[in-house]
């Protein structure tokens, strides 16, 4: 480790003990250092986590900001008493705070207000156990208050807070971590999953997006916002709002997708965007299936609608498409029409229903059914014409998975 700058109470650690302290203006080792992982300068002092996982600090030691049951100016490093595991050092104003392998924080130094978060106002010489915290994985010790994530997530405050540094929306002195309040959120990643009574979009497929919204400060939901990755999650576009946890987009079928989701509330506080997982959906042309039966093809004009330009028809009774594919959501293309008829579907050997692909004005490429899984896996999907009297005809347009 080396350090430059003002030199006051030996706060660069390089042996020079003068309270007065003269500039240095390059880098110059700091004593007693060897093996170090990480460093923290706080105001008046550093400190540094070792390989062996002890803490040495050195600079001024007033309060017993040091940690090594003294309050003497230390010019070269010392190590931090009863103190051993340690994962992260954070050094702040007048106190230091540590994390160490079992999730525990330890603090010492200036604690009038509550910094040290032991739940006294105490100042400790050597480390003090914070109360409230067995799952931290990093701390950061701000001017007069501390802060540590948890393993879940969630981050946790102590200390002074006359302007509401501790984040759980109360002022004053905190003697032991509260946890902070979030603003409303999008509390788990949005998923994805193929959605029917939609029309596909160019290559475009329609998709449902939900999650789950946190109101952490209890003015209630106003709205909320999505936007969809571009180029697979580096860069976003708005693609609109909803009144609740749910969207219904497109998803393009020719590259990954992501999406993210956010909440405001409303006071007009916005919350943390929630962000999907990569998905990939992709479109399947109906010669991907295998039939039985009665089909022939259709094409051009009479297919003009028709995804990738042209179809399976049939008029038969019995006659059937299979269509097998890895994947966590799929779905059956087809025209809707006037004289067109009823399916019956399958989804692994079992029935999913009937659907009724008449419609007053013809339509193609319509989503007529989707089945979502949530996970991976080898599906099925099979579709059996019914031969519905007076309008017998099913034209089978393409297929679409979500993986």
């Amino acid at each position: 480790v080396e350090c430059w700058g003002d030199s006051t109470s030996g706060r660069l650690g390089n042996g020079l003990p003068d309270p007065e302290g003269a500039p240095v203006y390059g880098p110059e080792p700091v004593v007693g250092i060897a093996g170090a992982r990480r460093i923290s300068a706080g105001a008046d002092h550093s400190c540094a986590l070792l390989a062996d996982f002890t803490v040495a600090c050195w600079g001024l030691g007033g309060e017993g900001r040091l940690g090594d049951g003294t309050t003497y100016d230390r010019p070269v490093a010392v190590a931090v008493g009863r103190l051993d595991q340690a994962v992260g050092v954070s050094a702040g104003s007048r106190s230091t705070c540590a994390v160490r392998g079992d999730g525990t924080a330890w603090c010492w130094g200036f604690n009038d207000d509550g910094r040290l978060g032991d739940g006294s106002r105490y100042w400790s010489l050597l480390p003090v156990q914070v109360r409230r915290v067995s799952s931290a994985i990093a701390v950061s010790t701000g001017d007069a208050h501390a802060c540590v994530i948890l393993g879940d997530g969630s981050i946790r405050c102590w200390g002074h807070a006359p302007d509401g540094e501790t984040g759980d929306g109360v002022t004053g002195d905190h003697l032991q971590p509260v946890a902070v309040v979030q603003f409303p959120q999008a509390t788990g990643a949005p998923s994805i999953a193929l959605r029917s009574g939609a029309v596909l979009a160019g290559s475009d497929a329609p998709v449902r997006v939900s999650w789950t919204t946190g109101d952490g400060l209890g003015l209630g939901i106003a709205s909320h916002e999505v936007a969809r990755s571009v180029d697979l999650g580096a860069t976003y576009v708005p693609v609109g709002t909803a009144a609740t946890a749910a969207f219904s987009g497109y998803a393009p079928t020719t590259i990954g997708v992501r999406f993210q989701a956010r909440a405001l509330d409303t006071g007009g506080y916005p919350g943390a965007w929630g962000e999907s997982p990569v998905r990939y959906v992709r479109l399947a042309q109906q010669s991907a299936a295998t039939f039985k039966g009665t089909w022939v093809s259709v094409s051009g004009a009479s297919c003009s609608a028709c995804s990738g330009g042209s179809a399976m028809a049939s008029a038969t009774a019995g006659a059937s498409a299979s269509w097998t594919a890895v994947a966590r959501s799929v779905a059956v293309v087809a025209t809707k029409g006037p004289n067109m008829g009823r399916i019956t579907i399958y989804v692994d050997g079992v029935s999913a229903g009937t659907v009724d692909l008449y419609r007053a004005a013809a339509l193609g490429k319509v989503v007529v059914f989707a089945r979502n899984y949530g996970v991976a896996g080898t599906h099925t999907v099979r579709v059996v014409v019914q031969g519905t009297a007076g309008r017998p005809r099913v034209e089978l347009d393409a297929f679409v998975l979500l993986k």
